[in-house]
């Protein structure tokens, strides 16, 4: 995609506008990723995406690779079914330049550099908030195309216990109890749950050992709980830990991991006087893995511990005109019984923001200096600009560079070694448009993002900086109400190339279409997703190139309210049972059904 065409898509905007999306939240919902405090969605000048705690409950999605597949901008793959490794590319990115933030705490293993999502339990959020685009001005390392930050269960107004049970094909089992509720000045939530599933033969190669079904099994609990000590002060904590199993194949083995992801997150937050707000947060997450094969006995095991700390201070030097003064600190530190030659590496940065308002004007301004252990000094910034031009419609402009230091596994993986690494470097630049009126709101976004120093295996199996990627594209997305129906659509064109080959990057479709309809009929809701991308490439470690087809799906979704506090649920995947792939050698799941029944008490 060339400059060319990049002004080309911004004269269809300026010409077509009207023919683009957005999702059925309330302008009036409160999102704090964009700008790491409390705006209004309608307020918030970067490109966010929220899925509630309804929508979840909506889309009755097992996972998070099915949950976020709705999201525009948003491609997710994994190497075979529920459970197996999995990946996010926010607009062409690649996993590890996508930063995933769970109730505060980054939970991207220091090794891998990618966060094992595909662990989580969608029953354990409550809500979900998504900015496409770099957020490194605020976040610091691997927010090149994006942030996704995950926010688990709270409590409700009224106590209330929950209990669900389902059951479906493949032998898959869920089970899931919970308590949240609120006194005058403590919200709490608890919540343990426990899913298994039989799975399906991943596999596609052809070896006698890898014929076999490979299950999965997950058991999770996660508690949350806000007080309210008196009128200026609040504190509170969240605690998650996910635990299983998953089988896979490879070879001629029959491999497992064990896993075991934490996150702990506390916080105060303090209204100073009348304009100035503090925050002070601190907490440790953990991934760790063993990797097994029960053919070799060959054990692999990785362990990551990150600390860190976190204090903020919110001054509003007039009324639309604020000041975000802040110092992030964290750790990352390898468990003792990992397989590196590596130790730990400690990460220091100040952040400055400015948030102004003025007539149908808006604007945010942000900086960030990373000084990170061995790596030196990494400065980020940010401009986003957003003009309500009319009752109905607004238009934004954002630019900002991004980077990405490498991990570990980057510096020390098993193969061999390179400490010259040098960090990954991006810079985008990004226009949009939005409108609602009445029932109907779209919005339109055309960005280009370009990454130097890209960190990719060779040949010999060893990671250096070779690559120069450039990534052009654009993003529709449409949302209408129309006698009871909902209908949300959005639409993802990309242009992902290695600037070197002239290649299209690994598993980037340059087309990628999500459709939703819903409607109430009384006590029944009733859904159906479409989701479909174009042909894309994969490699393997040698980089040798193949290519994966483009596939199209089609999900059903029904549930019906027997009483205020009984509900029962029917979810099917794949409805056509098509056969495609995400990822070279794996197979991903054909026809899925889970019946379930959800109880929700008054206690």
């Amino acid at each position: 995609m060339t400059s060319k065409y990049f002004a080309t898509r911004l004269a269809l905007v300026l010409g077509g506008a009207f023919s683009a999306p957005l999702y059925a939240v309330s302008d009036d919902t409160i999102v704090i990723t964009a700008t790491r405090t409390e705006q209004t969605l309608a307020s918030t000048v970067a490109p966010t995406t929220v899925l509630t705690r309804q929508d979840i409950a909506k889309y009755q999605s097992k996972d998070l690779y099915e949950l976020l597949s709705h999201v525009p901008g948003l491609n997710v793959t994994r190497q075979g079914a529920r459970g197996s490794l999995s990946s996010i590319f926010i607009r062409g990115s690649s996993s590890k330049q996508t930063l995933i933030i769970l109730d505060g705490q980054r939970i991207s293993s220091a090794t891998t550099g990618s966060a094992a999502f595909q662990f989580l339990n969608p029953e354990q959020i409550d809500r979900i908030e998504v900015v496409r685009g770099p957020r490194a001005s605020l976040y610091g390392s691997d927010a090149i195309g994006g942030v996704i930050q995950i926010f688990t269960r709270k409590g409700r107004d009224q106590t209330q216990g929950i209990l669900q049970l389902g059951a479906g094909n493949h032998r898959t089992q869920e089970h899931m109890a919970g308590i949240n509720g609120q006194t005058s000045t403590t919200s709490f939530n608890f919540n343990q749950s426990y899913s298994y599933s039989g799975g399906i033969n991943v596999s596609r190669f052809n070896q006698e050992n890898s014929k076999d079904s490979d299950a999965f099994i997950n058991q999770a609990f996660n508690t949350r709980i806000h007080h309210q000590l008196n009128n200026r002060i609040h504190i509170g904590g969240s605690y998650l830990k996910n635990e299983g199993e998953v089988e896979y194949d490879f070879g001629d083995g029959k491999p497992f991991q064990q896993f075991e992801i934490e996150s702990l997150n506390s916080y105060l937050e303090a209204d100073i006087n009348s304009i100035w707000d503090l925050k002070l947060s601190g907490g440790k997450s953990k991934d760790y893995s063993t990797s097994e094969d029960e053919t070799t006995e060959n054990i692999y095991i990785t362990e990551s511990i990150r600390t860190s700390a976190s204090l903020q201070n919110n001054i509003s030097l007039a009324p639309q005109h604020d000041l975000i003064i802040a110092y992030d600190f964290f750790d990352e530190k390898l468990g003792d019984s990992t397989n590196f030659n590596a130790d730990s590496r400690k990460t220091e940065a100040p952040i400055v923001q400015y948030l102004g308002e003025r007539g149908n004007h808006q604007w945010v301004l942000s900086l960030r200096q990373d000084d990170i252990e061995d790596f030196g000094r990494e400065v980020t910034e940010s401009v986003d600009w957003g003009w309500q031009m009319t009752d109905y419609l607004k238009a934004r402009f954002s630019w900002g560079t991004g980077f990405r230091a490498p991990t570990f596994n980057d510096l020390f993986n098993k193969y061999g070694a390179n400490p010259d690494l040098k960090p990954e470097r991006s810079e985008n630049f990004e226009v949009g448009f939005s409108g609602n009126v009445e029932n109907f709101s779209w919005g339109y976004n055309i960005f280009r993002n370009k990454i130097n120093e890209f960190i990719q295996l060779q040949s010999n199996f060893v990671p250096a900086n070779v690559e120069k990627v450039l990534i052009e594209g654009s993003e529709l997305f449409f949302f209408a109400s129309i006698l009871d129906w909902e209908f949300n659509s959005n639409l993802t064109l990309l242009n992902p190339v290695n600037k070197e080959t002239g290649q299209q990057l690994i598993r980037k479709p340059k087309r990628i279409l999500n459709i939703d309809l819903d409607r109430k009929l009384g006590n029944f809701d009733i859904g159906a997703s479409v989701q479909a991308q174009s042909r894309r490439f994969d490699a393997d470690a040698g980089q040798n190139r193949f290519e994966l087809g483009g596939y199209g799906i089609v999900n059903l979704r029904g549930a019906y309210r027997y009483a205020e506090q009984l509900k029962f649920q029917l979810s099917l995947t794949n409805i056509f049972d098509k056969k495609y792939q995400d990822a070279e050698g794996y197979n991903s799941e054909g026809l899925g059904a889970l019946l379930s029944v959800v109880y929700t008490p008054d206690l």
